[in-house]
């Protein structure tokens, strides 16, 4: 159960940063001259590309695009000590079951969110990160618990793989 838990943990970590490619609009963003700087482009034909890519329906700019990303682990850090003590106080289990919670509706708001209002989303993927913050913390909380003292390094290993 832990590894599906951290399992889930990191694709919600990480699904922005798989989804943002498709929600940009890169038609929308200044672009430098790709003549100016030969190295950077591929000269390579691209194979099956018959049909246009649709764009995305955001214009952020890879400054945007990175706070975007990014905020999220200004959450993440400032969670990181408080939620292991509150994994000591309240137990593991709650703590981790929460942040997992908290995480899965924010990042369920998060289409709504990005139409609404760019800043909206960047406090929303703090928010994120505040509840998936407490989760590592907790687990190992759960681990020292549950977990006899020779086994421990074997199930963290099979909990973190």
């Amino acid at each position: 159960m832990g590894f599906l838990g951290i399992a889930n943990v990191y694709a919600m970590r990480v699904n922005l940063s798989v989804a943002i490619v498709t929600m940009v609009n890169n038609s929308a963003i200044p672009q430098v001259n790709p003549a100016a700087n030969e190295s950077n482009v591929c000269l390579a034909p691209i194979l099956n590309s018959t049909a246009p890519q649709p764009d995305g329906e955001f214009a952020w700019d890879e400054k945007t695009q990175g706070l975007i990303l990014g905020c999220f682990f200004y959450g993440y850090v400032l969670t990181q000590v408080p939620g292991g003590r509150l994994a000591e106080l309240f137990g593991g289990k709650l703590v981790f079951g929460l942040g997992i919670l908290i995480t899965g509706i924010f990042t369920a708001l998060s289409p709504l969110a990005a139409k609404l209002d760019t800043w909206l989303f960047v406090a929303l993927r703090v928010i994120e990160g505040l509840g998936e913050g407490v989760t590592f913390p907790a687990m190992h909380s759960m681990l020292a618990v549950w977990v006899p003292p020779l086994d421990r390094a074997k199930f963290a290993s099979y909990v973190y793989a």
